[in-house]
């Protein structure tokens, strides 16, 4: 479509076939009556009519019904091939009921009589505002489908479980890693199973109370810590986040996030802790043996230390 359409666009540029002079300049005459300052390229006849098409971008086509060696249906077929989004109004002087519903079925937007021209400007300040409709919705919808395109690829090749769910909790995406970290594939998923089915048991129930209270409140959750059971019996420990996911109203659709595998590292805490706990019961039958106990307690702020925690012991050597 041409740059001006828009908003109150009074300016649009506007392609007329036309082979009668006098008719054309009447519509010219008409919209600019109803306020409009159209910029016309004026097309006479079949091959004009292409050579306009190729050579420019319209708002708007405007074209008889009778034309020299054609009718309105060849020239609104010609103008599909070259701008398929710009509105098509066939301005006749007699069109008969089941043509013009045969050209609105081929995709004009509308049709106006000769013998009642004020219609026309209506006719255009619809189709615009149609036009507008529909180039914003296809925008939207492009730019919908770039960043799912730009989300699945980078979904399929994390490292990280990402996954998409409605707001029951059912799984509307899965990337592949879902296999390896809990053994079914996305296809045994999506549209199957909730989010809950995994938690294992002792849990699930709280597990999915919590979650529901973040969904009913629309928030954004990070590293929710929890147990699930794999496909094999096995118990899998993740750390969930998430974000919402809303529609164009604003209202909720589902929630958007990424699992991250922390069970080997909740062993290997859980087997520092221990250690830690034996090496604090021999410390405590050490009681008087000063040398054994600054070493122990060396050792103690060393696990603590590997959990990420602060030394428990000040040590002076």
């Amino acid at each position: 479509m041409g740059e001006n359409a828009g908003i109150e666009n009074k300016a649009p540029k506007v392609l007329i076939l036309e082979d009668s002079l006098q008719d054309m300049e009447l519509m010219v005459a008409q919209l600019s009556v109803a306020g409009y300052q159209p910029e016309v390229t004026h097309a006479e006849n079949k091959g004009q009519f292409i050579e306009a098409l190729k050579n420019n971008q319209y708002d708007i086509i405007l074209s008889d019904f009778k034309l020299p060696g054609f009718d309105a249906f060849g020239a609104l077929e010609i103008s599909q091939e070259f701008c398929n989004e710009v509105p098509f109004i066939c301005v006749s002087g007699s069109i008969g009921e089941e043509l013009a519903i045969g050209l609105l079925k081929k995709g004009a937007v509308d049709y106006v009589l000769k013998d009642r021209p004020e219609r026309l400007p209506f006719a255009i300040k619809n189709a615009l505002a149609e036009a507008k409709e529909k180039a914003a919705r296809i925008l939207s919808r492009r730019k919908l489908k770039e960043s799912e395109n730009r989300f699945r690829q980078v979904a399929e090749t994390a490292r990280e479980w990402i996954w998409e769910v409605d707001t029951n909790g059912m799984y509307t995406y899965s990337s592949p890693v879902m296999e390896s970290l809990l053994g079914y594939t996305p296809d045994e998923v999506v549209g199957k199973k909730y989010f809950y089915d995994f938690f294992v048991p002792e849990i699930k129930e709280e597990m999915k109370q919590v979650a529901f209270e973040v969904f009913a409140k629309k928030e954004v959750f990070r590293n929710f810590e929890n147990a699930n059971v794999h496909k094999n019996g096995n118990r899998v420990i993740v750390t969930t986040s998430g974000s919402p996911i809303f529609d164009d109203a604003g209202n909720l659709t589902g929630y958007r996030g990424v699992d991250e595998d922390i069970t080997e590292r909740k062993k290997a805490e859980q087997a520092l802790l221990a250690k830690m706990d034996e090496l604090e019961r021999f410390h405590k039958l050490t009681v008087g043996r000063e040398i054994t106990m600054v070493e122990l307690k060396k050792e103690v702020n060393m696990l603590l230390n590997e959990l990420g925690k602060k030394s428990k012991y000040r040590i002076v050597e």
